[in-house]
């Protein structure tokens, strides 16, 4: 049937992870006109507007954990309709929000999305595919990022300057009904196979899960790779329209915030979804040469995109600023697809989904929360230049990370292979053979 055709099921989740994008990444669009409705004249504007994305982010990195070991034990269609809801909903609170209390609640809500969708959504899509193309399918779920990133900046510069920022949030949390009966009618197996057995509570569980990880020696570096990436990431995207904004007339967009939101989402579709793309394509592809294929890709994407994200702070033409913001967008998500695609490789089968979930609670707690508000805090004392050259770094030594993962990724893949192997041989027919739910 159609509903449980692999292509059907991508095609779900990637409009998920778009429209889940749309509703994360406009509030970084509409920091202009919130600035000048709620902190007019505050000397500590910038730090108050990254609070907003740090505050998404929190809860987001607190709710990945929970919601990832619910996905090995319950129906994963309905762990990632809650998320759906729960961002919708926030979506509308934001919308209606009076003032800075209400947004920053509203929008920790939003940050609930990602959570339950993220670890059980690369769990299904590394299932329903082959393995030697579990990278290249990963990639594409994370078009969905990149699309929903462009359409999101570009809802809120475009139409934040005619309906308002509130009117923003209530257009974005439109979409949340028709994706949630989306997912619930995909059919796939509701639990992981081998997933779902425990004889611990969650607290137990997560661990047993973080010691297990720290024991495998390529996630020792890839984790701190992780949060560094996240950090530049994030620090990079929430304020990339504000810092175009301010550029001299003769590069960017001076005082022109939908022309620059536009200009940014036009990038990142161009830039930011080839790259992933083509990221998971070059992983798959040096993956068939050795085991180190999928951590050496995202260590050459950060390593290649550090040197394009410092001519962009600091461009001399605006030929040269395009250049280098087409390559910094191209670069920097090569690691999507090869990440999720590792992290499953060498993990045990039976925690696939918990490890997704305590990797990106890592990474977004310690990197992609602190960003914003971070890089804000710095552009209120050095200029918001300056202050990007921190996550700028952060990419630098994420590549050092990634390509130090990739001297020990072969064994632990070899381990973790075993491991499903012997698990196959004794688990029960009964539980191996779990019947398709419409």
């Amino acid at each position: 049937m159609l509903r449980s055709r692999p292509w059907f099921v991508l095609t779900v989740l990637t409009a998920v992870n778009f429209v889940n994008y749309v509703d994360r990444q406009m509030v970084y669009a509409l920091y202009p006109s919130l600035q000048q409705e709620l902190f007019a004249n505050d000397p500590h504007a910038n730090f108050k507007l990254g609070l907003l994305g740090t505050a998404m982010m929190v809860v987001h990195a607190l709710m990945t954990i929970p919601m990832g070991y619910a996905a090995d034990r319950f129906d994963r269609r309905r762990v990632i309709s809650i998320g759906v809801v729960g961002w919708s909903l926030g979506a509308a609170l934001a919308g209606m929000a009076p003032g800075f209390g209400v947004l920053l609640i509203a929008l920790g809500a939003i940050g609930v999305g990602e959570a339950a969708y993220g670890p059980a959504s690369n769990t299904i899509l590394c299932e329903i595919y082959d393995e030697k193309d579990k990278a290249r399918t990963v990639a594409i779920f994370n078009v969905g990022m990149f699309l929903g990133s462009a359409g999101g900046i570009a809802l809120g510069g475009i139409l934040g300057a005619s309906i308002g920022w509130r009117g923003c949030f209530l257009v974005a949390a439109a979409p949340g009904v028709l994706l949630t009966v989306a997912v619930l009618t995909m059919r796939i197996q509701p639990i992981r196979t081998g997933g779902g057995q425990t004889q611990h509570g969650m607290a137990r569980e997560i661990w047993i899960m973080t010691r297990e990880m720290f024991h495998i020696r390529s996630l020792r570096w890839a984790l701190p790779g992780g949060v560094l990436i996240s950090f530049a990431a994030g620090g990079f995207v929430a304020w990339f329209v504000t810092f175009i904004v301010g550029l001299p007339p003769d590069i960017g967009f001076h005082g022109q915030s939908g022309t620059a939101s536009t200009f940014v989402a036009g990038i990142a579709i161009l830039g930011g979804v080839c790259g992933v793309v083509v990221g998971g394509l070059v992983a798959d592809r040096l993956q068939r040469i050795g085991p180190w294929g999928r951590a050496i890709t995202i260590a050459i994407g950060f390593f290649a995109a550090t040197p394009c994200a410092y001519f962009t702070m600091f461009p001399q033409s605006r030929v040269g600023f395009l250049i280098a913001a087409f390559f910094t967008l191209f670069f920097i998500p090569w690691y999507n697809g090869p990440m999720a695609a590792l992290i499953d490789d060498v993990v045990p089968p039976e925690k696939a989904a918990l490890a997704q979930a305590s990797f990106m609670f890592v990474m977004h707690l310690l990197g992609t929360a602190p960003s914003s508000s971070v890089v804000g805090w710095l552009a209120d004392r050095v200029g918001l230049p300056h202050a990007m050259l921190l996550p700028i770094g952060c990419a630098a030594l994420a590549g050092f990370c990634y390509a130090m993962a990739a001297r020990h990724v072969g064994g632990d893949m070899q381990r973790a292979r075993l491991r499903r192997n012997s698990a196959q041989v004794v688990a029960p027919v009964a539980t191996a053979a779990v019947e398709l739910v419409g």
